[in-house]
């Protein structure tokens, strides 16, 4: 009976690390999609991409829109680089979906229109900004090139419905109030302790 019930157990774990092991490997294909479309600047991809639930607050049409007009009317280019998967951790299952953290590195380069970005105050306001946005990263700005380089370490949660591997990806920032109406507060409390 023992034995038959850790053959049992074993056969269980190793099933879960199949299962995990796939996740891993779908996963990192969708994101490596979503890392593409990103550096190309093709925001309708990205935007298919990301967690569904965000378009309970705008439309997607509107955010391709917003994405598509930001360079040109904000007179900023950006560019994103090095754009690399540090890890993707366990999966769990909560109600009907699998969540996956997954930690990776960027690397974003923001060139201003030197013509629009002259004021002191302006660029210390973009600064202050980038600050805000990416708190605790490694920022630095090129007066003579008019450049920002943001290199950043972040956690995109991955989620896609049981038995299915159509996985979305929204960005995990505990202080944002998005972050918190898109996931479950069980998922973010995980992350929080470290997603044990």
């Amino acid at each position: 009976m023992k034995k038959s019930l850790f053959v049992s157990l074993l056969i269980l774990l190793f099933f879960q690390e199949v299962k995990s092991q796939n996740h891993s490997i779908s996963i990192e294909t969708e994101l490596d999609k979503y890392f593409q479309a990103t550096q190309n600047k093709d925001w309708k991809a990205v935007i298919d991409m990301i967690n569904p639930k965000v378009f309970s607050f705008t439309a997607k049409e509107q955010m391709v829109q917003l994405y598509s007009q930001m360079e040109s009317d904000a007179g900023m280019e950006m560019n994103f680089t090095e754009m690399e998967i540090l890890k993707i951790r366990k999966g769990v299952e909560w109600r009907d979906t699998t969540y996956v953290p997954v930690d990776y590195k960027i690397t974003l380069i923001v060139d201003l229109n030197p013509s629009r970005y002259q004021d002191p105050d302006m660029l210390k306001s973009i600064s202050t900004g980038f600050e805000v946005v990416y708190g605790g990263q490694d920022i630095s700005f090129d007066r003579e090139r008019m450049s920002f380089t943001i290199r950043a370490k972040s956690t995109l949660i991955a989620s896609s419905l049981l038995n299915s591997e159509q996985w979305y990806f929204g960005e995990y920032k505990p202080t944002d109030p998005i972050t918190k109406l898109i996931f479950p507060e069980e998922i973010l409390k995980r992350l929080e302790q470290g997603w044990n």
